[in-house]
């Protein structure tokens, strides 16, 4: 019973795993991981292995695509404080020797994370990374201001990696191996790659939002969105056709999150035409920003400033 309920379990993630792409293949697996792989394989043959490899490298390039800095350096200067609704929290400040994304070397950065000490009050986080003064590791940060106006806020352990004499400890394989890949998976992201391997770039409005079930390979449900484009960036389509738009579920780990619309909103789209004449949006919530809704919410300004990149380069003659 316990080994066809395992069965069943890598059948349920194997669809979860479906939308990988060749970066995602190409993370390589924790040590530790790697050492369940071969348990699998030797438990329930190589798809149940092969299932398993995908699923891990699906949810680490989760954590990778999230990040808007990737640097490496070595962290100083634990400050414990009191932070959002008095909790604690310790910032720390990273000296970046080596610039993956969005930084450079030579850079001082600063980031928190939950836990620490403060006037004799401790309070431990165990899904906070395991960090010491002095230590080398290459990080995945983002600025979203919460739960602490840092500069930049790191996630849970998932987004550090501790470097040793070059190498990444839990992985055992050269820094120089990674980043590239780190990097390669970030670059993606941008406007101007999505552009570039776009079929169709479009700006229009959601008409409705259906959700319904399908079976190939596996039982989940989508959500499908027509979408009334009113200007062509690039792309067969017109102004005045209806795109229909397919959204998988969140169920499982997907490649990273699905990108979320609401009825009556105005968007700024990067899709890919798949063989049954709908589309996708790629690199999920990257390919898709809201510009406006219902006349409520006005586009962000680096939506606005995405748009008229965008429109340059379509050659200025959106239609």
């Amino acid at each position: 019973m316990k080994g066809i309920l395992t069965l069943g379990i890598l059948g349920f993630m194997v669809m979860a795993a479906a939308g990988a792409v060749s970066d995602a293949q190409r993370i390589p697996l924790d040590l530790s991981m790697q050492t369940r792989i071969e348990f699998l394989a030797e438990e329930f043959g190589d798809v149940g292995a092969s299932t398993t490899e995908r699923y891990q490298q699906n949810r680490e390039y989760s954590f990778i695509a999230g990040a808007r800095v990737a640097a490496v350096g070595v962290v100083t200067d634990p400050v414990g404080y009191r932070g959002h609704k008095r909790g604690i929290m310790t910032r720390w400040l990273l000296h970046v020797d080596q610039g993956v994304y969005g930084c450079a070397a030579g850079d001082t950065l600063s980031f928190s994370v939950m836990g620490g000490s403060v006037d004799g009050t401790g309070c431990i986080n165990t899904i906070a990374p395991s960090l010491w003064s002095g230590g080398r590791f290459l990080f995945l940060l983002g600025n979203p201001g919460f739960p602490d106006p840092a500069d930049y806020f790191v996630g849970g352990a998932a987004s550090v990696y501790e470097v040793r004499e070059g190498v990444i400890e839990r992985k055992g394989v050269p820094l120089t191996e990674f980043t590239p890949i780190v990097r390669d998976i970030l670059v993606a992201r941008e406007p101007e790659s999505l552009f570039r391997s776009a079929s169709d770039v479009v700006v229009g409005a959601v008409l409705s939002i259906t959700e319904t079930t399908e079976f190939e390979p596996y039982k989940h449900t989508v959500k499908l969105v027509p979408f009334e484009v009113s200007e062509k960036l690039k792309g067969s389509s017109t102004s005045s056709d209806t795109l229909l738009i397919r959204v998988p579920n969140e169920t499982g780990v997907m490649l990273h999150r699905s990108p979320k619309f609401i009825r009556g909103e105005r968007a700024l789209v990067f899709l890919s035409k798949q063989q049954d004449g709908a589309y996708r949006v790629l690199e999920d919530t990257a390919g898709k920003y809201m510009l406006e809704f219902t006349d409520v919410f006005a586009a962000p300004e680096e939506t606005a400033e995405v748009l008229a990149a965008m429109r340059e380069l379509s050659g200025g003659q959106p239609n």
